[in-house]
C-alpha cells in the first residue's frame, strides 16, 4: 500500500475520532450547562422595577472554549414581576446547550399621599353635607387609587370628624393620611345680646340728636 494512501486513511480515522469523541462520548452530552437558582428582590427606591444581578452559570464541556450567554444580561433592569432568564453554553465546534431561571421583582415600596387641608363649614341642620378636594397621590409603579372614608359629599354631624384617606398600588401596598371637618353651629344672638344692641342703637340716637340740636338749635 502506498505510503500517501496510509497517510490518508490515518487523517480519516483521525477526523472520525474526533466527531465522535465531540459529538458523543459514552452517551453523554457534549455541552452541559446548569443556571443559578431563582432570585427575588425587591424594587430599586422609586423605580417599577430592579437592577439584577445574578451568578454565572456553570457550563462543561469535553472540550475547551465553552462560551455562555445569558438574556437578560446581569445587571440588567428587571420590571416588576416575573422574567424568564435563558442562558446558552457554545462550544467551539457550535454544539449547544441551555438551561432557564427566573428572576422575580416585587414593588414593596408603598405609595405617597397628601390630604386636603381642613374643612370648616356651617351647619345647615342635624347634618350637614360636606364636599372636599380629593387627596394626591403617587406611586413608583402605575395604578395606585385612593379612596376616603367618610367619603366627600357625605352628611357630617354638628362637631369635629376625622376623614381617613388611604392609598393603595397594584401590589397592595398602601399609606394614609388624615383630615379634620368641622361643622360649626350659627351664632344665634342671646336675649342679653340683644338687649346690648337695643341700648347700643338707643345711645347712638340720642347721641344723633343732641348732636342735631346742637347743630340747629330750635329747630
Amino acid at each position: 500500500m502506498r505510503p500517501s494512501l496510509i497517510r490518508n486513511l490515518f487523517c480519516v480515522a483521525c477526523l472520525v475520532a474526533v466527531f465522535l469523541t465531540e459529538h458523543s462520548t459514552a452517551g453523554q452530552p457534549v455541552c452541559t450547562i446548569t443556571c443559578p437558582a431563582n432570585i427575588t428582590q425587591s424594587n430599586d427606591p422609586n423605580q417599577c422595577g430592579a437592577v439584577v444581578n445574578y451568578p454565572p452559570p456553570t457550563a462543561s464541556d469535553n472540550c475547551p472554549g465553552v462560551i455562555t450567554v445569558c438574556s437578560p444580561a446581569p445587571g440588567s433592569f428587571f420590571p416588576k414581576g416575573t422574567t424568564t432568564i435563558t442562558c446558552t453554553a457554545t462550544d467551539g465546534s457550535g454544539n449547544t446547550a441551555t438551561c432557564t431561571f427566573t428572576a422575580t421583582v416585587n414593588d414593596t415600596q408603598p405609595p405617597t399621599v397628601t390630604c386636603p387641608p381642613n374643612q370648616s363649614v356651617v351647619a345647615t341642620g342635624a347634618t350637614t353635607v360636606v364636599t372636599f378636594p380629593p387627596p394626591t397621590a403617587a406611586d413608583n409603579c402605575p395604578g395606585v387609587t385612593v379612596t376616603c372614608n367618610p367619603p366627600s359629599g357625605s352628611a357630617f354631624p354638628v362637631g369635629t370628624s376625622t376623614v381617613t384617606c388611604t392609598a393603595t398600588d397594584a401590589s397592595g401596598n398602601t399609606s394614609t393620611c388624615t383630615f379634620a371637618v368641622t361643622v360649626t353651629v350659627p351664632v344665634v344672638p342671646t336675649l342679653s345680646q340683644w338687649g346690648m344692641i337695643a341700648l347700643g342703637l338707643l345711645l347712638a340716637a340720642a347721641g344723633w340728636l343732641l348732636a342735631r340740636s346742637r347743630l340747629f338749635p330750635g329747630g
